[in-house]
């Protein structure tokens, strides 16, 4: 099918029997092309080729005036859509803008990502979702880039952003955060920073100024520096060759004065809002030093701070960026916050054939999410429940929070309790990781539990094991899940190899159960195809 946009012939080519599924392809590249002429600089080519083809590298790939989608569109999904949009960017930041791939690949996968998010925002609005179902969280593109983000950089995974492409093969989500996600929300904050009319008069002149050239990191610097009238190059160096952060948090309040503080190494501006007793201000600070000193005159008494109250500020933590402490209280299908504490609540309706119809409400706490390799804090359940036959309540809870996050190691604290119609039961749980996340390294978690159970039934029990009563018992788990990537002998594929070993022990202590020991192991050994493993979003090989 043929389109047409500012004089440029769009040609969408797709097999037959994918052309119910590509029949908004074509809006899709009008529409990005359309913006990408606004925002950058008219595409300079009299047409443009959406494909539907095979590309073994990922869902998509960009040529000049030509790329390739390999998937086809869902319903319920924008995923189709983003892959088409995302490499039509390409054809002005690498077919116009000719950057070094290799060596810089923030300049055109970075640029490209930063224009993805500004596309959904820009028509759908910034709490746009890539889902489409109603009752599902709403996923949006920005927030994908900021968990890509957290997740590398809370993990210690992250390399600086100008390290060669060629040198991420053993660690694709440092790759995808160092090249897409962190360049593209740096983007972002430097628009923050610099204001978003200049922001576009940089980059429309970064396009004009370069086009069909090679332009290298030190050339936008400068069109940044000229067009602000500002030294950037302290903030440039920090994103670019470090992996440190900035971390401001609110440190000090008193009558109309406010201390905040950066914990961080980076320094970077960023503004602050100040609510008080007679109106609300925004204070930009330079953030040159460790401590700033905000003074307000005309305000007796300050209600309320948000640094960096427009949420555009590249830092891994951003719940201490209030005062008082930002707290919110939503349904359950929520996605975690990067700035508030979570209280999720969740209804709760059910039929048991022990207590017929029960009903009760659980409640969610926590700093974002915390489990395994995602960094979250405090995360506490509280909940109780009623049974009609019984006439009986039962309430739960439980708690847990990391006590070490680093690089090869993660330790938490666990407690919890519930009391059932089977059992009382009480668990104090200590869990380590010694791993690192997304590597080819075994993936190892040890788990020393100490429990306290009142058996008032063998319902929830096996009966050759336990005695009604009270036990004390630990437990000791070990797991080890173990990845290797090769090559397969017969299809040539690579292929992944998963030895999984499971390690159980279970010593009963003063305790009335029948065994007091128990013990189990389990190997499993699992042969697939890489391309299986839904590891990688990226549009390259860069194998």
């Amino acid at each position: 099918k043929k389109y047409e946009n500012d004089s440029i012939d769009i040609f969408v080519f797709y097999l037959k029997q994918n052309e119910k599924s590509w029949k908004n392809a074509g809006v899709y590249a009008v529409d990005a092309v359309k913006r990408y002429n606004e925002w950058y600089g008219k595409y300079p080519y009299k047409n443009l080729s959406i494909v539907n083809g095979y590309n073994p590298a990922g869902d998509g790939m960009e040529y000049p005036t030509l790329v390739i989608i390999r998937p086809n569109e869902h319903w319920f999904t924008r995923f189709f859509e983003m892959v088409i949009i995302h490499e039509i960017g390409h054809q002005w930041f690498y077919g116009v803008l000719g950057s070094n791939e290799l060596e810089e690949t923030w300049l055109d996968e970075g640029f490209t990502t930063y224009t993805e998010i500004r596309y959904f925002e820009d028509k759908y609005g910034k709490e746009n979702s890539l889902i489409k179902l109603p009752l599902v969280p709403q996923l949006s593109s920005r927030y994908y880039h900021k968990f890509t983000h957290y997740i590398t950089q809370t993990n210690c995974l992250e390399k600086p952003v100008l390290t060669p492409a060629y040198e991420f093969i053993d660690m694709p989500i440092a790759y995808m955060n160092s090249s897409y996600s962190k360049p593209a929300l740096f983007l972002f904050n430097l628009e923050g920073i610099l204001g978003k009319e200049k922001f576009d008069k940089i980059l429309k002149r970064y396009f004009q100024e370069y086009k069909f050239k090679h332009p290298k990191t030190e050339d936008f610097i400068r069109i940044c520096e000229e067009e602000s009238g500002q030294d950037l190059k302290p903030i440039f160096n920090g994103f670019l060759n470090s992996t440190e952060f900035c971390d401001w948090r609110v440190k000090e309040i008193k009558k109309n004065k406010v201390q905040i503080e950066n914990t961080g190494k980076i320094h970077m501006p960023v503004d602050v809002l100040i609510e008080g007793d007679s109106g609300t201000k925004i204070v930009r600070i330079d953030g040159g030093a460790k401590f700033e000193m905000i003074i307000i005159p005309e305000y007796n008494r300050i209600k309320k701070v948000i640094i960096d109250p427009y949420g555009y500020s590249l830092e891994p933590n951003h719940w201490n960026n209030h005062h008082p402490r930002k707290i919110e209280i939503k349904p359950i299908l929520n996605l975690p916050s990067f700035d508030s504490y979570q209280i999720l609540f969740l209804p709760y309706l059910w039929h048991a054939p022990y207590d017929g119809f029960t009903t009760g409400l659980y409640l969610f706490g926590s700093e974002f999410i915390d489990f395994n390799f995602i960094k979250g804090r405090h995360q506490w359940t509280a909940g109780c429940i009623y049974g009609f036959r019984s006439k009986n309540l039962y309430p739960a809870f439980s708690y847990q929070t990391p006590i070490i996050f680093k690089k090869g190691r993660r330790s938490r604290i666990a407690f919890a309790g519930s009391n059932s119609n089977g059992e009382d039961k009480l668990r104090f749980s200590f869990i380590n990781n010694f791993d690192t996340p997304f590597s080819l390294t075994p993936q190892i978690e040890l788990k020393h539990t100490f429990a306290y159970y009142n058996l008032k039934s063998y319902a929830p029990v096996d009966t050759i094991d336990w005695d009604l009563g009270r036990h004390k018992v630990f437990f000791n788990n070990f797991n080890c899940k173990y990845f290797r990537i090769g090559k397969s002998k017969t299809k040539g594929y690579p292929c992944q190899t998963k030895l999984l070993a499971v390690r159980g022990i279970m010593q009963g202590l003063r305790s009335r159960s029948k065994s007091r020991s128990q013990h189990s192991f389990l190997l499993i050994y699992v042969f697939l195809p890489a391309g299986s493993l839904g590891m990688y979003r990226s549009r390259k090989n860069f194998f």
